[in-house]
């Protein structure tokens, strides 16, 4: 596999981790895109994996996209390999749960943690705890998920942060 494919596959994986950092400037694809001066298909494919569009990758670096969740091929050191046998976690917008290697899913997070999967749904798709108790429950989804096997680095990094603005 090219440079470029793995750096594409890489990005892909990240997508949803990518689309936080739009949705908290709460704007789409398409107003993000058009602010930026490209097409939302190309938006897109950037996110998808399908090109490097030069103006995208630094638009999202500039908003804040960690370097390591870009996988941009301008990089000096080359995309990393997956590692096998680990499974990646997947928040946010996934029907069918949060996928780790274990297969977790929001629904059965919500009732390790006594709250209901609409509370989970919210924090993983965008971010927002509850009023009450939000370090508390952060902490449980982590511990949860780290029980399942999930390495605590990990889970710490995946589980979207308590917005102290709230």
């Amino acid at each position: 596999m090219s440079r470029l494919a793995k750096a594409g596959f890489a990005r892909l994986e990240n997508k949803r981790l990518i689309q936080r950092y739009i949705d908290r400037l709460d704007m789409t694809q398409r107003k993000f895109a058009d602010s930026i001066g490209v097409g939302k298909h190309v938006l897109s494919n950037v996110l998808n994996g399908k090109s490097h569009n030069v103006t995208v990758l630094d638009s999202l670096r500039r908003i804040g996209v960690p370097e390591d969740l870009l996988c941009d091929p301008r990089r000096e050191e080359p995309a990393a390999e997956p590692v096998p046998g680990v499974k990646k976690l997947f928040l946010g917008g996934n029907p069918k749960g949060i996928q780790i290697g274990l297969k977790i899913s929001q629904r059965a997070i919500a009732r390790a943690c006594g709250v209901s999967a609409a509370t989970i749904s919210q924090i993983m798709k965008r971010g927002k705890y509850p009023k009450r108790g939000a370090v508390e429950l952060r902490q449980s989804i982590i511990a949860l998920l780290v029980t399942h096997g999930t390495a605590h680095e990990i889970a710490e990094r995946q589980v979207p942060q308590i917005d102290k603005a709230a």
